[in-house]
């Protein structure tokens, strides 16, 4: 993810419907649902640079330049509270009612909702015994990438979403998204390995894909893979469109990150469109925004990181 330029934030909202636009020149960009403030991005980023971005159900975070993170939006489990001296970190993650950081040492911290145990972060990944490289936060679920490419699962498993599946064994690989009942991993070969609940075929990765897949990323009940040509295929729950990939876009699509209900791509050209369901403006992405890094989709909110 690369790292923006510092430069004073100014705030413009916008009434979109239901939903409230919040504009911050040059740093976050936050549309969509915000009943909890979750798309009015805070005063304490004005004037800082922005490095990373993630969104959970109802909640946002952003890891600023200084590696200390930025939580806002729902808090009712404490997953917008960021644990006191937290620091160095490098990326962030949301999951329902919980929070995940990486640190710049390889290790993860965790705080928020935890019926799950999904903040009870193996020891292993907590003491520098292994490196972690990436991390995902599913709805009650954690997945963590390795640095030896193998991947750690924890927190709810009731449909065996967090059970790392044996086809994983002695191979590499090099990404991971975690849904709201299923995972997703990217192999070193381009090819995809789904598991977890399977009701609207959200681990069902087609065929047509495999073996040329660039990026992954796992929504409420669907899945999306980017393939190294720029296209973007997706598969599982479509009652609202949301793997109905726009035609437009097609071919120039550089990332990709699947909310509750909806998608967001970000293309070559650093414009951001979203598809599938709008009721809380979430796929409306703001006029006039370009030069966009990073995009994060959530429930019914979207976050993107300019430049």
């Amino acid at each position: 993810m690369a790292d923006v330029d510092e430069v004073t934030v100014t705030f413009e909202h916008v009434d979109v419907g239901a939903a409230m636009v919040a504009l911050v020149a040059g740093v976050v960009v936050a549309w969509g649902y915000n009943f909890d403030g979750q798309a009015t991005v805070p005063a304490d980023l004005d004037g800082v640079t922005v490095t990373a971005v993630g969104v959970g159900k109802y909640h946002s975070l952003a890891v600023k330049s200084d590696g200390t993170v930025t939580g806002w939006g729902g808090n009712d489990d404490g997953q917008a509270t960021v644990p006191t001296g937290l620091t160095d970190v490098t990326a962030v993650a949301g999951g329902w009612s919980h929070s995940l950081a990486l640190k710049s040492d390889g290790t993860v911290t965790a705080w928020g909702g935890n019926w799950s145990e999904q903040t009870d972060v193996p020891a292993g990944l907590t003491d520098g015994t292994v490196t972690v490289t990436a991390v995902a936060a599913g709805r009650e679920h954690n997945l963590a990438l390795k640095s030896d490419g193998t991947v750690t699962g924890w927190g709810n498993d009731t449909y065996g979403q967090a059970t790392v599946p044996a086809d994983l064994d002695g191979v590499t690989v090099t990404a991971i998204s975690a849904g709201q009942y299923h995972s997703l991993a990217l192999k070193s070969d381009g090819t995809v390995v789904a598991w977890g609940w399977i009701g609207y075929g959200q681990t069902d990765v087609p065929a047509g894909v495999q073996g040329n897949v660039t990026a992954i990323s796992a929504g409420r009940d669907h899945s999306l893979a980017l393939s190294s040509d720029g296209t973007v295929t997706g598969w599982g729950r479509n009652t609202d469109g949301q793997t109905d990939v726009p035609a437009g876009v097609q071919g120039n699509v550089t990332a990709i990150s699947a909310g509750g209900y909806f998608s967001l791509a970000l293309s070559s050209d650093g414009t951001v469109t979203g598809w599938g369901y709008n009721n809380e403006g979430q796929t409306d992405v703001p006029t006039g925004l370009v030069n966009v890094a990073a995009i994060s989709a959530g429930h019914y909110h979207s976050l993107a990181l300019k430049v």
